[in-house]
Order: C-alpha cells, then sequence, then structure tokens
C-alpha cells in the first residue's frame, strides 16, 4: 500500500503522495528559477539605463562646455569641438568600464546598446525591464535593428519582441534574420552579395596542441559541404569494425579531403612549416618546436 503524507497543518488538508510533495517541491524550484531570472534580467536593464545615464550627464556636461566656449577668444576659441567631443566618449568608456570591471571596448559597446535601448528601441527595454526577455535576447534584436533602415525598426520591433518572448536565443537568430527579410527582400540580397566578399579561412590555436579551422562561406555552401561531410561520416561509421566516433570521423574526412582532395581543376598540395630548436633535434632541450601559423607544440 502506498505511503501518504499531509501537506500543511491542521486536519481537513488534503493528503498527497510523497510522488506528489516532490512535483510540488520540483514546481516551486523551476518557479524559483523562473523568478531568478527575471530579476536577473531587470537587474541587467537597471545597469543598462545607469549607463545611459552615465553618457547623457557627460552630453550635458560637454554641451555646457560647447555653449561656453561660443563666447571664449583667443586661446580658447581655437579649442577644436571635435577633439573635446572624441575625449569626453573616451572618459565615459574609461569610467564605464571602471565601474563594471570590463575593457573599454566592451564598455563602448555596452554604452551604444543602452543608447539604443533607451531611445529607439524603447519596447525592447520595457521586456527587459520586466523580465520577459534576457539582455541577450535585446542585444540581438539590437543588432538585427541596425541593419533595417529607421523607418521600418518600429515595425521590426514589434515582430522581433513576439518571436523573443517565445524562442530561445539560439532559435532567435534565425528568426530575426527572416523578419529582416521580409522587410526587406532587396536589401537583404545586397547585404549577401557584399558578405559573400568576406568569405575565409582562418585558424584558432586551441589547447593540447589542437587548433580550429574556420571557414566563413555562403550559407548555401557551408550546409552543403557540411552534409557531404556527415554522409561521409555515417557511411563509414555504419562499418560495424570501425571504432571511431561519428565526431572523430567527421575531423578525418574533412581534413583527408582538404589535404588530398581537389578542387576544382587544382589540386591541392599541403604545406606546413615546422621550426624546431637545433639543441631539441639533438636531443640536448626539450624546447619546443613551432607550428607555422599555429604556435608551439609539443615535440
Amino acid at each position: 500500500m502506498e505511503e501518504t503524507a499531509t501537506v500543511g497543518p491542521g486536519p481537513g488538508m488534503d493528503v498527497l503522495s510523497p510522488g506528489a510533495v516532490a512535483l510540488e517541491r520540483r514546481a516551486g524550484v523551476v518557479e524559483r528559477l523562473r523568478e531568478l531570472d527575471r530579476a536577473s534580467a531587470r537587474a541587467d536593464a537597471a545597469r543598462l539605463r545607469g549607463l545611459n545615464d552615465l553618457r547623457v550627464e557627460a552630453e550635458a556636461v560637454h554641451a555646457g562646455s560647447a555653449a561656453a566656449l561660443e563666447n571664449a577668444v583667443g586661446v580658447r576659441a581655437r579649442v577644436g569641438f571635435g577633439e573635446s567631443s572624441d575625449l569626453e566618449r573616451r572618459s565615459v568608456r574609461a569610467e564605464a568600464a571602471a565601474a563594471l570591471r570590463i575593457s573599454e571596448r566592451v564598455a563602448g559597446t555596452q554604452l551604444e546598446f543602452a543608447k539604443a535601448l533607451c531611445t529607439e528601441l524603447t519596447a525592447t527595454m520595457d521586456a527587459l525591464t520586466v523580465g520577459d526577455i534576457s539582455e541577450y535576447h535585446a542585444r540581438l534584436i539590437w543588432e538585427h535593428a541596425c541593419l533595417v533602415p529607421a523607418d521600418d525598426r518600429r515595425v521590426f520591433e514589434e515582430q522581433a519582441l513576439v518571436a523573443a518572448r517565445r524562442l530561445s536565443t539560439a532559435r532567435l537568430k534565425g528568426r530575426l534574420r527572416g523578419i529582416q527579410q521580409r522587410l526587406h527582400p532587396e536589401a537583404a540580397i545586397e547585404r549577401h552579395r557584399q558578405a559573400v566578399d568576406t568569405r575565409d579561412v582562418w585558424v584558432d590555436p586551441a589547447a593540447d596542441g589542437m587548433a580550429i579551422l574556420s571557414a566563413l562561406l555562403p550559407a548555401a555552401t557551408a550546409v552543403a559541404a557540411a552534409d557531404r561531410i556527415e554522409e561521409y561520416a555515417r557511411g563509414i561509421t555504419g562499418d560495424p569494425h570501425e571504432t571511431r566516433t561519428v565526431l572523430q570521423v567527421r575531423a578525418d574526412v574533412f581534413a583527408e579531403f582538404v589535404l588530398g582532395g581537389e578542387a576544382g581543376a587544382w589540386r591541392i598540395t599541403p604545406t606546413v612549416q615546422v621550426v624546431v630548436p637545433a639543441l631539441s633535434l639533438l636531443g640536448h632541450s626539450e624546447e619546443l618546436a613551432i607550428l607555422d601559423g599555429y604556435g608551439p607544440i609539443d615535440l
């Protein structure tokens, strides 16, 4: 017979099973997490408002200085307004960076983000303030809104917030791109044409003698390439004697094709340059070798 537990004091209370009690406790934990998330969003909104207040105060001081400069004569009259404005912006960035313990570059981006939410994307700021969306949701809306003509940003923001209130940030990125394209399909095509010119391949060093090889490609090309790699990898791992994981086979297939494959009429001939200290070659030193384009590697 299942044991029961009484929730709450006094007679006449509903008697719940231990499983139901556990579910109620779990639901309470989930609700507490939701409230903590909303509280975090409210704190982020307050921080962004504070950053905007700092910017506004600095601009007010600069405006007062500029007004005084109009009546100045002599050396003071020759002080450039543009130089003072740039100096003021740098000063604000430095103050914000020190207050938030972030770099001045990040502080500059945060100040622009705060200004946009407090002056133009006010509905996004309102949603952040009440905890309906996270700061990252708001940031994605801002970044994509910058690519929309000013006259259409209000419509973009309305549609973006509908999506942001119910989607994760990962799914929101795609939805925002879709909203942009629906509002201005011609602009989206032109941006893509310009973006194609930025395609590139680069290497980022990773830990333990590894590295990340990245390629910025048109989306269709990238997806097609990934699909082909996946097709090969699934076929190889279907062999019952194959001991590698799908992830490992994907990486191996990619490397084998790039290093030994063909691109159009051109045969790919891989070349690497490794600098090894002479004493290390002779076994008299353990100084690391240097792989060109990556950095130190073990002998």
